[in-house]
């Protein structure tokens, strides 16, 4: 019993030396490799049962100061499955990094062992027995042991020029990450094909007239999908004018729909208004088909319909209230008539009616001033009382309206006697005169009013005296007032058939004729003419009509017209 002490005392004794010389720097540990009963450590133990712990003595070192009281197992004894015995201790060398996959294997700093193998973080590579990042780290810049120079920094494994704010590195280069689209807010955060980097955030700017919409620019003022503002779009067929949502040209909108009112049954003119089944829209109008009539709300066939036949209203009836009639061709048929009538609009109607003059179911036009009459079948007129047929025969005039009309000699605007134009307007002798001496009434003219003078009366104009526009004598003198301003057209005309007859026309302003003479080379039927500027109103012309020679004497037409 004593022997298996000292035994185990000597064998605790050799493993806590064996500890302290394994905390040492630089110690071993010495041990003899033979196996038996005849072998024992070498550490100077005596031989013998008689040895104790006191004859433990090694003279190379002395023992440290503190020794690990933590029980070890011998050095000859096994540890448990997965752990190895390292200098007395059982480490796991899979997981410890001081021991690992083996004791005395330490990993590098920062490393961890897994398995029994050392390995750094991931992104990061042992270099100079520790971990360090090869893209960020300077004195290990994209490979162990290459270091960047003064004012240089290791960004992604390249060593480059310090960047100053507010430009950062990105790559071999300084750059804004506040406003570089391709490294927006942060290295390699490029924006999208048409953003902008604003504040470190991909924006989309426009230019103006354009504003984002849907991630990209738009003009919102012609935008069909982007109308106004982002987002409204216009129905088809609308486009987009000016920022409103608008139908082409020739179109309305109604309700947001685009139609055309010209044409359209349902808005027809304007939005709203709806044709009637048997109507048709043309022209913005609400119209029957063609053939057909507008009668009290309907459309008609007029040619077919016996209450509206031929025109709205006229209904097809018996002759003299016989048997009723049928409507064909836009005519009532299917009776007879006594002779001298005829059938029309239902009724027998005499032929000299000028309801309906001859056969034809034609009423006679009215006639301003006149009675309508129908004789034998013809339409006429009969002027009223105070009213004559015209020259042209059609239609009536009276005396006094400035034109010579029927049997009218003269018509000087009105009906007042004693002015050259009596109430029935003809020539009044008292019009010439033989002398300046005895000059005739004075007629008013006004502007736009025209005075005929036709002389009937063969009075003494032959040309007595020296003759010409030379001649001195006055034999026939006519006298207008001008009341208004203007030129006053003087046309002196032989009147046929009387062919030897050549006038001469003198004028004057004052109560006599001056010199002033026109006698156009002279000649048989000639007619002269004049032009006499008024530039005061009231002004008196005297007019001589005369004949050229002796012998030349006739009838004449004097005209004249104020502008």
């Amino acid at each position: 019993m004593l022997e298996w002490n000292r035994t185990r005392s000597t064998a605790l004794i050799v493993a806590s030396l064996a500890s302290a010389a394994c905390a040492l720097p630089h110690a071993s540990l010495r041990q003899d490799t033979s196996v038996g009963d005849a072998s024992r450590p070498d550490m100077g133990l005596a031989d013998g049962p008689d040895a104790t712990l006191d004859d433990v003595t090694d003279d190379r070192q002395s023992p440290p100061d503190a020794i690990d009281d933590r029980p070890s197992p011998p050095p000859d004894v096994p540890c448990p499955s997965g752990q190895m015995n390292c200098g007395g201790r059982c480490i796991d060398t899979a997981s410890d990094p001081n021991n690992c996959g083996g004791c005395a294997m330490t990993c590098p700093t920062g490393a961890s062992c897994s398995t029994g193998v050392c390995g750094c973080p991931m992104g990061q590579t042992a270099c100079m027995n520790r971990c360090v990042n090869t893209q960020s780290d300077n004195m290990n810049c994209g490979v162990c042991g290459r270091s960047c120079g003064a004012g240089q920094l290791c960004v992604g494994g390249v060593c480059g020029a310090t960047c100053t704010a507010p430009m950062t590195m990105c790559g071999p280069t300084c750059t804004n990450t506040q406003t570089d689209a391709m490294n927006c807010g942060t290295c390699g955060m490029a924006c999208p094909t048409g953003d902008s980097c604003v504040a470190g955030r991909c924006t989309l700017v426009c230019t103006a007239p354009t504003v984002p919409c849907g991630g990209r620019c738009v003009n919102t003022m012609t935008d069909s999908s982007h109308c106004g503002m982002c987002g409204r779009a216009c129905a088809s067929p609308m486009t987009c004018a000016a920022g409103a949502c608008a139908c082409p040209m020739g179109t309305t909108s109604c309700s947001a729909i685009c139609v055309d009112a010209t044409r359209d049954p349902n808005n027809c003119g304007a939005c709203g208004t709806m044709c009637r089944a048997d109507q048709t829209c043309s022209m913005g109008r609400c119209v029957c088909a063609a053939g057909r009539a507008e009668c009290s709300g309907a459309c008609v066939d007029t040619a077919t319909s016996p209450t509206n036949c031929g025109a709205c209203g006229f209904a097809c009836r018996g002759p003299d209230g016989g048997t009723a009639l049928t409507c064909s061709g836009g005519m009532c048929g299917g009776g007879t008539c006594p002779a001298g009538t005829h059938l029309c609009v239902g009724s027998c109607l005499s032929n000299d009616s000028v309801a309906s003059c001859g056969t034809r179911c034609t009423a006679c036009l009215p006639v301003l001033n006149a009675t309508p009459t129908c004789t034998g079948g013809m339409c006429g007129f009969a002027c009223n009382p105070g009213w004559v047929r015209n020259a042209t025969d059609t239609g009536c005039t009276q005396c006094g309206n400035g034109a010579i009309d029927g049997a009218e000699t003269c018509d000087d605007g009105n009906r007042v006697p004693d002015d050259g134009c009596n109430v029935a307007c003809f020539t009044e002798v008292g019009a010439f005169v033989e002398a300046c001496a005895d000059t005739p009434t004075t007629i008013p003219i006004r502007r736009g009013q025209t005075i005929v003078i036709q002389d009937s009366s063969g009075a003494n104009n032959d040309g007595t005296g020296p003759g010409g526009c030379n001649a001195d004598g006055r034999e026939v003198v006519a006298s207008v007032m001008a009341v208004d301003t203007g030129t006053l057209t003087i046309t002196a005309t032989p009147i046929l058939p009387i062919d030897n007859w050549d006038l001469v026309l003198r004028y004057g302003i004052g109560a006599c004729p001056g010199d002033t003479c026109t006698n156009a080379g002279g000649g048989p039927r000639r007619a002269e003419s004049a032009m006499v500027p008024i530039g005061t109103m009231n002004t008196r012309v005297a007019v001589v009509v005369d004949g050229n020679a002796g012998g030349d004497n006739g009838t004449f037409r004097l005209e004249l017209t104020l502008r």
